[in-house]
């Protein structure tokens, strides 16, 4: 085989193991999202006895605004993570049981020739190298097309990941912002604000 076979081959090779690694890779990023999301959780959590009931406020729209962005920015994460996880049909060459097989019918071919053993052994290995090259080729090619979109599926989670996270700090924030500005947060007995008042007749 000539440098330039070799070197086809050793490209065509690389390709199809990076395609054949994207799976693997899409896999191995999903403990850091199931991570993220739960520190998520954990934090809107620990917030949610700061969290006024719904009322007019303008910190309390903005809180409940942040609120809903970040559930729509959750929401996203998983629908992202589920186009990149689903299944998608890739194609890979010959079998070893193909490759047996096949190598069988090129002996019987080139047996009927008139040329000798050392030949024919060649002629067979170059016919098995260049059959089984094109194949790698083929299915690079397919399964990177089945793979782009898994890929920029599992970038716009991310992307929506970190909009969460950053939502998620900026609920605590509008909360401790309230609590600072307005003495008694919820409970303050202000009636401009629009939090809860307390009874005109309530005892002392």
């Amino acid at each position: 085989m000539s440098e330039a076979d070799e070197y086809v081959e050793t490209r065509v090779m690389d390709g199809f193991r990076r395609e054949s690694e994207q799976e693997e890779n899409i896999v191995r990023t999903l403990p850091f999202f199931a991570t993220s999301l739960g520190i998520i959780a954990t934090v809107i959590s620990l917030a949610r006895p700061a969290i006024c009931d719904p009322s007019w406020h303008p910190f309390v729209i903005l809180t409940y605004a942040l609120l809903a962005a970040l559930a729509f920015s959750v929401v996203a994460v998983f629908w992202n993570l589920f186009k990149s996880v689903s299944s998608r049909h890739l194609i890979y060459p010959m079998s070893e049981q193909d490759l047996l097989d096949y190598a069988g019918r090129l002996r019987a071919y080139y047996t009927v020739a008139d040329a000798a053993p050392a030949a024919i052994e060649d002629a067979i290995v170059g016919d098995l190298r260049e059959a089984f090259t094109r194949q790698l080729a083929e299915a690079a090619e397919w399964n990177h097309a089945r793979n782009v979109p898994r890929l920029r599926a599992r970038s716009r989670a991310l992307t929506a990941l970190i909009a969460a996270v950053a939502l998620a700090f900026a609920i605590l924030a509008v909360i401790f912002f309230t609590q600072t500005m307005e003495p008694g947060g919820c409970h303050a007995d202000n009636g401009r604000n629009g939090y809860t008042v307390a009874p005109a007749n309530a005892p002392a």
